[in-house]
């Protein structure tokens, strides 16, 4: 029979990436919301291709939010 494995810790991830890395975060996120309003920006001036950028921009934000609330609770559920 085999040994269980240790169970990694995994709760604190992300926030402890987040804290040890603040600036560069800071920077990207920084990035994105001007590039997000520069395609918002060109979307009203009737530009297609920032559509498109706005939807992958707009994707990219709500799936950062979704992993920090939703997914995150749920992964850790089991260890609460």
């Amino acid at each position: 029979m085999a040994e269980p494995q240790p169970q990694r810790r995994v709760r604190g991830r992300l926030t402890a990436f987040v804290a040890a890395h603040q600036l560069a975060w800071d920077i990207t996120f920084g990035a994105l919301a001007v590039g997000y309003l520069a395609a918002g920006i060109a979307a009203d001036a009737g530009n297609d291709r920032s559509n498109a950028l706005l939807l992958v921009l707009a994707a990219l934000f709500l799936g950062l939010l979704l992993d920090a609330t939703v997914v995150g609770r749920v992964r850790h559920s089991s260890s609460r």
